[in-house]
């Protein structure tokens, strides 16, 4: 009997747990995430132009900025107008853009989770046709609108963040009642 619940626990938690490789990729510098992976933020990034700094072009990808900085114009944006991307984690992340446009920008995404971060920019958030996601226990402080929803959007869950902006949650006026 002890066993079988023993057998059941490790199970579970290898569902729950994330294990990740030595061989996991770092995060050292602006650039595209073309493959699926854990990914880990080891230095404050500083970006001077007006580029991307992270750009999410796969499927299956965490992001743990591990609470360093990345500072400059624009922040990270996930997916494109063409390509839906799904199972995207964004988490522990300290973006800071203080003359630049957005902190995170997602399109065509599914299954998105972003949580735990630190987030200044004229817009925290903006999400377009964005399905089934979480938006949780981050903090973000914008000029513009905190977390911006936009078309196309439904099943989305926002809670426990913290925001300070002109315009806390701005939802479009037609998005579907299930966010």
């Amino acid at each position: 009997m002890k066993l079988w619940i023993l057998l059941g626990i490790m199970a579970f938690m290898a569902f729950v747990v994330p294990v990740h490789a030595e061989t996991d990729p770092t995060i050292t510098e602006c650039g595209q995430i073309t493959a699926a992976g854990y990914y880990t933020v080891t230095n404050h990034i500083i970006k001077d132009d007006n580029t991307v700094c992270l750009d999410v072009r796969a499927d299956n990808v965490t992001i743990d900025g591990q609470w360093f900085n990345i500072s400059g114009s624009p922040g990270i944006i996930i997916g494109d107008n063409v390509n839906e991307r799904t199972n995207i984690t964004i988490m522990n992340v300290n973006l800071n853009y203080t003359s630049g446009t957005y902190g995170i920008s997602a399109y065509k995404t599914t299954f998105l989770f972003i949580s735990n971060n630190n987030i200044t920019a004229s817009y925290g958030i903006t999400l377009s046709s964005i399905n089934n996601s979480i938006i949780n226990a981050s903090n973000i402080t914008a000029t513009g609108a905190g977390i911006w929803l936009q078309v196309n959007s439904s099943f989305n869950n926002f809670s426990s963040n913290k925001i300070k902006a002109n315009s806390g949650i701005l939802f479009n006026s037609n998005l579907p009642k299930d966010n």
